[in-house]
């Protein structure tokens, strides 16, 4: 499955779970019908009904600028 998630450059995180969704993943695309072509392809590639690979929108974006001093 990380094989045929990890294919699409749009996929910019993935991570395993301890789960019943055991992969998680997140796609920044274009606009939402490249999100949901990738979906369908991830679900067709691994045989998964619609229910089982979910699409969850952000609501709102949160970014972190972290900065860490590093001793040399």
């Amino acid at each position: 499955a990380d094989k045929i998630i990890g294919q699409f450059p749009e996929v910019t995180h993935s991570y395993l779970r301890n789960d019943n969704f055991n992969i998680w993943f997140t796609i920044i695309a274009a606009d939402e019908q490249r999100i949901e072509y990738i979906l369908e392809q991830i679900r067709n590639s691994l045989s998964l009904e619609c229910s089982q690979v979910l699409n969850l929108p952000i609501k709102h974006l949160f970014k972190l600028n972290a900065r860490f001093k590093v001793a040399l």
